[in-house]
């Protein structure tokens, strides 16, 4: 399925984990972007009125709106990728118009979707992954996951090998080392909480280094697409993380996507694209921030912002804003179904709490990531708001 945007996380049955051992992180996105995972046999899988039921025997990790990749049934309609409408605790359903009532046949199995991704090249751990899709732009990420607190990341317009490739974004001169996607503030094997989500053209990874408040004082990135503001706009691949390694910060992280950063880019944004509009070969600088809220630097959503209060006075309200990136002189686009809030609503949601699209998001469903420090102790956090519902673009 082509622009389908779906999402999984750690608290999620069977999910792969990320630890502070080197080879933490590898395992976790070959599972959601290229494999999928979680495969079960199915009880039975029956139509009825243009809607699937599939019976579990075992607890399954499907949520509403993620997407399950059926296999093995007959009719063959029945098979392929499913977004799910409903659930129970032992039974999900999914679209099936178009095909008759029955019981499917066959040894039908069911596990979670991949995004769709490729790898296109790996070594001990380290790998290389792009899109195929035909509307993406060609980035390569580049992920070095030998250490153990932090994976280390850079893009590039194309690749020879794992090692080498050309035009890299960051440059070494910016970010030496490639960015830091920190997922463990200690080297041990105990899990991380984590949450990803993504279409065929982008993904988004959530990733809490500490077991502090709940491990859930997390730190959002992203490698992909934006939404371009020219559509002829080639260079629109887009990598975001830290410009150091965060996994024992208490204090804010200017990197973090759920940080509505200032409109002049800085590297401490952490937001790199590979080219100016001029096509002149060289990776930029951008910065990212809330449409909303332009100049006010702090966390989307802050539990202790003061400037506007939620639920909104003047149409009891949730604000989601766009978040634009802006990089060269230039608004480059902005963040594929990523919203950020100017509202006070940390003390309002926990994280991934659902949120209904009302008025401008009519018919979306939005899940809360909260966002912080990793070792505050509470005192600071805010969340932005990713759309799972899709399409993004």
């Amino acid at each position: 399925m082509s622009n389908v945007v779906k999402f999984m996380h750690s608290d999620m049955v069977n999910a792969p984990t990320v630890f502070g051992n080197a080879g933490g992180t590898i395992p976790m996105l070959d599972a959601c972007l290229k494999d999928g995972w979680g495969s079960q046999t199915l009880s039975s899988l029956v139509v009825a009125g243009g809607v699937a039921t599939a019976t579990f025997g075992t607890a399954f990790p499907y949520e509403i709106q993620t997407v399950v990749l059926i296999a093995g049934a007959t009719p063959s309609g029945l098979n392929g990728e499913k977004k799910v409408l409903s659930l129970t605790s032992s039974t999900i359903t999914f679209d099936a118009t178009g095909i008759s009532d029955q019981t499917a046949t066959g040894t039908i199995t069911a596990r979670m979707a991949p995004l769709g991704w490729a790898k296109s090249f790996s070594g001990t751990n380290k790998a290389v992954y792009t899109s195929p899709a035909a509307a993406y732009s060609g980035g390569y990420l580049r992920v070095d996951d030998t250490s153990t607190l932090n994976a280390r990341v850079v893009a590039y317009e194309g690749m020879y090998d794992v090692d080498n490739g050309v035009n890299p974004y960051p440059t070494a001169a910016l970010v030496g080392g490639g960015l830091y996607w920190g997922r463990s503030n200690v080297a041990d094997a105990t899990t991380r909480k984590w949450f990803l989500a993504g279409d065929d053209r982008g993904f988004y990874l959530w990733l809490a280094p500490q077991t502090a408040v709940g491990g859930v004082n997390g730190i959002s990135q992203y490698f992909g697409d934006l939404i371009a503001k020219n559509t002829t706009d080639k260079f629109m691949s887009t990598i975001a993380g830290g410009v150091a390694s965060n996994v024992a910060n208490a204090a804010a992280v200017l990197s973090d996507l759920g940080y509505c950063n200032t409109v002049s880019p800085t590297s401490a944004s952490g937001v790199f694209l590979p080219r100016a509009t001029t096509g002149a070969v060289g990776a930029i600088t951008t910065t990212k921030y809330c449409a909303l809220a332009a100049a006010n630097q702090s966390y989307s959503g802050l539990n202790i912002n003061t400037a506007l209060t939620y639920p909104n006075g003047g149409d009891n309200g949730l604000l989601l804003s766009p978040t634009v990136v802006t990089g060269a002189q230039a608004l480059r686009g902005v963040l594929p179904g990523w919203y950020m809030t100017p509202q006070n609503v940390g003390p309002y949601f926990s994280h991934r709490d659902p949120v209904p699209g009302t008025d401008d998001y009519p018919g979306k469903r939005f899940l809360a990531l909260r966002h912080a420090p990793p070792g505050d102790s509470g005192s600071q956090y805010g969340y932005a708001f990713i759309d799972v519902s899709g399409p993004w673009r």
